[in-house]
């Protein structure tokens, strides 16, 4: 331990630090790593050594250092001149050593001492310090020399002293502060630590795989502080516990369980995590293999099997191995395939799932109470996914199935497995089950096969002949079936679909026989079809492989029947009404009989009731030309009659047909014969006679085109029905008809003695007397058509207008300006109206010109004025009525105002926006004299004179004799914006382009006020007419530069190549116009151009550049403009050039180019006469003017004649003589080894940037203030 000397010592600490005499030495040669992050393995006994050494013993076997954390980068220019360092960036230019500063194994109240060692990594002197937070515990010894310059590849000590005032951990941080960057060093005092004695390594050696093998270890703590650990590894190690405490002394037992799933090696690593943030790791090693355990056969052949009964084999699982193993029954070959399955368990949830909650939120919309319930719905799925977890992968199948399906089977035995067979088809069947057994890697495969039997079922006969039977008569047969087998026999019948087969039942058709049992079968035929038949039906068994055959066959034959009539009357029928008679056939047959009627001759098209139409506008005309017409009809037209039964049949007699009808009723019957009955039927068509009553209808005074009503009556005084219709009127031209007429009763039926009265409305087309005829006809009658004659007296619509004089007064031109006109319609029809402005041109215009006015309602026509001038207008308008007299209306206005009118507006004020300043711009505008006389127009600005046609006065100039005592008066000032031209004489409809121009040599914001004064024709006086603020707001250019100075640099090495340097500058148009500019440089800088694909480099491009937009270009600089090896400078700009105004911006350009380049103040040294055995001393001074560091080497060389040296003994030869230092080696190499070189006449040296050496050509020996052979950054070698 360190003892105290006493004494004071300069530190970086404030107060007396005493001085210790401390036996703590660093190691010779330490060896920097690379950092890595990897995780450090140290084993239990590498970490019980490590926490047994104390801090001197600590130091002593550290031999690694690494880089430390850099948390800060200084600027190296307020430190230094030296601004430029070989060191990394990434590398602090101070190496410290050690790189964790450990104290351990302390006493509470004594002082330890440990050095840091900072060397100097760069090949200039740098200066670095070290500070601390504020700390009770921790001090620092800074070394005497702290203020200097540490050498290069030299170090410098600081000495970390630490006080403990109790046995705990601390950490500290110190902070090293060198030239470029600020680096931390931890310091860690580590108190008392728990160390459990754990082995390096657990061989577990060779063990059964999916077998768990278990090593105990007892552990103890050997350390002197409570063990609080966690125990970690990774499958297929496990430990037990995984943690846990242990008081200093104590044992505990661990067990660290190996199961392999797989054959082969396996290394892991325990990792010991103590509560101190220590890890320690144990080596483990384990090897599996399978175990002795076999199936002692691969596959069984089960004994063929009815269906639905079951057959069983054993098979013998033998286990010679000395573990107890257990085995499962599994449906697939590997774990892999399982979790296949799985997963598609998985996805299958899932798909129901999400179906699921769409139906169930569809459901939510329309009752919300629901959504409740989507827990129970989300539950429901968890429990089912929670069953597909747990399920082991039993085996499983409907046909085979092994018990036991798992178990355990002791050392040096077996176990019998029954494999059953139950099938439910007659099929052979084949699987493979695997036996998953622990100790073997994979499952054991077994092969089970077998045969499924059906039941036998026979029958007492399979043919049937049962001969010649009559139609629809009804036989009964009887057919046994016998079961044979061993098993229940399910029988069905199997449908056909045959021409007799429908004639067949059996009963039962389907049924269970027990074995050695018997089933009646009833087979039943009912024929209603005549012919022979041979029919063979199929009885299926199930688990049978073949059908059951039945065959039948025989002869169907059959019987009279006549009508209770001889003939069928109907006697006179109305035309198109429909009349229907009865008659009764009777059967004399034993058997039913089905039958059919119809009568020959008959039509197939449809014929037209009289009572078809009632609903339709128009009544068909004769269907004759259709064809023949189908006009009777037989009810029922098929039927089936009993034995000695009989029916009722009903014939109508729809005619279309004025005729007498003589036809036949005839009957066929089905699969026997046609035409084996028949029945005459005879009747005649005719019309029924109809009267008028009144022939004439005389409706009055009406409105043209409005609709009245009076009623005719129809009497029919015949026994039967009939149908008229009001003949459609064919309406042409008004003029050819007079009056429309129509009738919502237009056709209708007169029953047999009754009458119809049927309106007729009628309808005026022209005025005064209208007279027609109209047709009613009668349905079926070819005869000319009942007439009724209809008269009446037509007049047009009454339509009063108000006002009939309207007077504008006083009205602004070019503006429209409305009246109303009411128009009242005092009829029962509508008034359709036009109007008509009495003079062409007018001024004045009604809307709507044209419209019609309702029955008793009016409506309000819009008299607009829009007056071109301003004078007196009068005009008329001519409104004429539809069917009535024409009405006029008298109409006037005066017209104020002017009728000029701007091409953009200008009035009543016109913003130009922003422009630019010192650049004239102009705006033109279009004035149109819109009215009806000629205009003279003149612009003046308001607050300046008239501008006149006059000499032009001398401009203001104060030196000038005729300003002298005269200031610039305001008649000298101009407006900003000027208009031309500035008069201007128009007719009427005529324009003018007036061209505004604005001019500002200020930026700001411009406003003036322009008048437009105009004479009327040959009128002298002036009006103003225009008065409107011309706004305009004048701005410089103005751009964003992304910097206003783009400089290159490049230090030239002799590793350097020199490339083309570029650089981007960004420039954005904050203005609020778009910018057009020049942009141009000079050689070596050029600038990158685009000419569509085409990319090139120029002094000069062009910029066009929007709003709010930027654009960068790339400035390039060639640093080998010249081909020297000097330094060289290359100061330009880059100006943007404005198309639109003249200023000019800026961007500095420089290039500059550094070869390591020295500076001699003198080039001849002269030292004169030299006394014998004398020294003389002449100085040269060396400038390095490059930024960076020159390394140089001085050598002599033999001068054209032989120097002469007397009393020296050295030849001379006529050879060039050299001594070269190399600073690699640190040697020196001569080239001509026979010539003696003086002491200090050839060295190697560095110089920095922008420094100086003297030289002095001396025999002395500087002496180093340290010891180190460092003085102010130069180093000297001795000869």
């Amino acid at each position: 331990m360190p003892t105290v000397q006493g004494g004071p010592k300069r530190g970086a600490m404030s107060g007396e630090v005493p001085v210790y005499q401390s036996q703590v030495m660093a190691p010779k040669n330490p060896r920097l790593v690379s950092e890595d992050g990897d995780f450090k393995k140290i084993s239990p006994s590498h970490y019980m050594h490590d926490m047994s050494l104390t801090t001197e013993e600590k130091l002593a076997e550290t031999r690694d250092m690494r880089l430390p954390r850099i948390v800060q980068l200084l600027d190296m220019s307020e430190q230094t001149y030296q601004k430029f360092s070989d060191v990394h960036m990434e590398q602090p230019l101070f190496q410290p050593f050690p790189s964790e500063i450990f104290f351990q194994q302390f006493e509470v109240g004594k002082t330890y001492e440990v050095p840091l060692i900072l060397r100097n990594s760069d090949k200039v002197a740098r200066l670095v310090k070290v500070t601390q937070e504020d700390s009770p515990y921790f001090k620092i010894i800074s070394p005497n020399n702290i203020g200097d310059k540490v050498a290069p590849g030299m170090p410098t000590k600081f000495k970390i002293q630490f006080t403990p005032e109790e046995d705990k951990d601390y950490l500290h941080e110190l902070v090293c502060v060198t030239e470029r960057e600020k680096f931390m060093v931890p310091v860690k005092a580590l108190s008392s630590r728990a160390i459990l004695d754990f082995p390096d390594k657990v061989n577990f050696s060779l063990c059964p795989v999916k077998y768990p093998t278990v090593r105990s270890l007892h552990v103890r703590n050997v350390g002197y502080r409570i063990a609080k650990f966690s125990l970690d590894t990774e499958t297929p190690y496990q430990v037990t516990p995984n943690k846990g405490v242990l008081n200093i002394g104590d044992s505990m037992q661990v067990d660290v369980e190996f199961k392999p799933t797989k054959i082969g090696d396996f290394n892991c690593q325990l990792i010991i995590h103590y509560d101190t943030g220590e890890d320690v790791c144990v080596e483990l090693y384990g090897a599996a293999g399978d175990a002795n355990v076999r199936l002692d056969k691969s596959s069984v052949r089960v004994e063929n099997t009815f269906i639905s009964m079951t057959n069983q084999r054993t098979v013998s699982i033998v286990n010679r191995s000395d573990i107890i193993v257990s085995f499962k029954w599994k449906q697939f070959a590997t774990l892999d395939e399982e979790s296949q399955q799985r997963s598609l368990f998985y996805n299958e949830l899932a798909t129901e799932e999400s179906t699921e909650r769409d139906r169930f939120l569809e459901e939510c919309i329309t009752d919300p109470s629901l959504r409740d319930k989507m827990s129970l719905l989300t539950r429901t799925f968890m429990n089912r996914q929670r069953l597909v977890e747990d399920d082991s992968m039993i085996f499983q199948n409907n046909i085979f199935s092994i018990e036991p399906a798992e178990g355990d089977i002791w050392p040096h035995s077996e176990l019998e497995a029954s494999v059953i067979f139950k099938p439910d088809e007659a099929r052979s069947y084949n699987c493979t089950v695997f036996c998953d057994i622990s100790g073997r890697e994979s499952r054991l495969p077994l092969r089970i096969k077998g045969d499924g039997i059906g039941p036998k079922v026979l029958l007492s006969y399979d043919h049937l002949d049962i001969g010649n039977i009559f139609i629809n008569s009804k036989h009964c047969y009887e057919v046994v079936l016998t079961n044979k087998g061993a098993i229940d026999a399910i029988y069905s019948l199997i449908e056909k679909e045959t021409k007799f087969s429908s004639c067949f039942n059996f009963d039962p058709a389907e049924g269970i026989i027990l074995p050695d049992g018997h089933q009646a079968v009833r087979v039943s035929f009912l024929a209603n079809i005549l012919g022979s038949f041979n029919e063979t039906f199929n009885i299926v068994v199930d688990g049978a492989s073949e059908y059951i055959t039945f065959n039948i066959e025989g002869n169907v034959i059959g019987p009279t029947f006549h009508f209770n009539v001889p003939r069928l009357k109907f006697g006179n029928v109305s035309y198109g009404f429909k009349s229907s008679r009865t008659v009764r056939l009777k059967s004399l047959a034993e058997v039913p009989i089905s039958f059919h009627l119809r009568i020959p001759g008959d039509g197939v098209s449809e014929p037209v009731s009289g009572l078809a139409d009632l609903n339709r506008d128009r009544l068909p005309k004769d269907q004759g030309h259709r064809g023949l017409l189908k006009e009777f009809t037989v009810t029922p037209r098929r039927a089936v009659i009993p034995p000695h039964g009989e029916i009722d049949i009903q014939v109508d007699l729809l005619s279309n047909t004025l005729k007498r009808y003589d036809c036949l009723l005839v009957v066929d019957v089905e699969d026997v014969g046609d035409e084996l009955l028949n029945l005459p039927i005879t009747a005649k068509c005719i019309v029924p006679t109809v009267m008028l009553n009144p022939p004439v209808l005389d409706y009055g005074r009406v409105f043209i085109r409005h609709p009245y009503d009076q009623r005719v009556k129809l009497i029919n005084e015949t026994e039967l029905p009939t149908k008229y219709e009001l003949v459609h009127q064919v309406r042409t031209d008004h003029e050819l008809c007079p009056l429309f007429y129509s009738s919502p009763s237009a056709k209708g039926i007169i029953e047999a003695k009754s009458f119809v009265e049927m309106p007729i409305i009628v309808s005026a087309n022209q005025l005064e007397e209208c007279e027609c005829t109209a047709l009613i006809t009668l349905y079926g009658n070819t005869d000319l058509p009942l007439e009724v004659q209809l008269r009446c007296f037509g007049e047009g619509p009454v339509l009063h207008v108000t006002p009939t004089d309207i007077d504008w007064g006083l009205t602004p031109v070019l503006a429209d300006i409305t009246r109303i006109i009411r128009l009242s319609n005092q009829s029962l029809i509508a008034a359709p109206f036009t109007t008509k402005m009495a003079h062409p041109n007018s001024a004045f215009r009604v809307v709507p010109d044209s419209g019609v006015v309702p029955p008793d309602e009016y409506i309000n026509l819009e008299v607009i004025a829009n007056l071109d001038d301003s004078i007196p207008f009068v005009d008329r308008i001519y409104l004429k009525v539809e069917d009535n007299v024409t009405n006029t209306i008298l109409l006037s206005a005066q017209g104020t105002g002017t009728t000029i009118v701007s091409d953009p507006p200008i009035t009543p004020g016109l913003n130009l926006g922003p422009r630019f300043s010192n650049r004239q711009f102009e705006f033109v505008f279009k004035l149109t004299n819109i009215g009806r006389r000629h205009q003279q127009l003149f612009w003046m600005t308001d607050g300046f004179p008239i501008v006149r046609m006059r000499p032009k006065e001398p401009s203001y100039d104060p030196k000038d004799i005729r300003f002298q005592g005269k200031s610039m008066s305001n008649e000298a000032r101009t407006p900003m914006f000027q208009l031309h031209p500035s008069r201007a004489s128009l007719d009427p409809g005529d324009s003018v382009d007036v061209t505004l121009t604005g001019f500002s040599k200020d930026s700001g914001l411009v406003k003036e006020k322009i008048l437009c004064y105009a004479i009327y024709g040959k009128v002298t006086g002036k009006e103003c007419i225009i008065e409107t603020e011309i706004t305009a707001d004048f701005i410089q250019p103005l751009i964003e530069l992304s910097t206003r100075l783009l400089h290159f640099r490049v230090d030239v090495t002799a590793e350097t190549e020199l490339e083309i340097m570029k650089q981007d500058l960004t420039v954005c148009n904050v203005s609020s116009l778009p910018l057009i500019a020049t942009l141009k440089l000079e050689s070596p800088f050029c600038i990158e151009t685009t000419d569509g694909d085409t990319v090139t480099v120029s002094q000069k491009t062009e910029m066009n550049i929007g709003v709010n937009e930027s654009t960068t270009y790339t400035i390039f600089f060639n640093p080998m403009y010249k081909d020297d090896l000097h330094t060289r400078i290359a100061d330009n700009f880059l100006s943007i050039d404005y198309r639109d105004h003249p200023h000019v911006e800026y961007v500095a350009l420089r290039g500059e180019v550094f070869y390591p380049n020295l500076q001699l103040d003198t080039s001849t040294l002269n030292f004169g006469c030299i006394l014998n055995d004398t020294e003389v001393s002449r100085y040269v001074t060396l400038t390095n003017n490059s930024p960076m560091a020159v390394q140089f080497q001085w050598a002599f060389t033999q001068p054209d004649h032989p120097i002469a040296i007397y009393s020296c003994g050295l030849t001379f030869t006529d050879k060039e003589q050299t001594l070269d230092i190399s600073e690699d080696s640190g040697n020196k190499r001569e080239t001509t080894p026979d010539i003696q070189i003086p002491p200090c006449i050839v060295e190697d040296t560095e110089l920095v940037a922008d420094d100086s050496l003297s030289l002095q050509q001396e025999e002395q020996q500087q002496e180093d203030v340290d010891n180190n052979g460092v003085d102010n950054g130069v180093t000297q070698e001795q000869p």
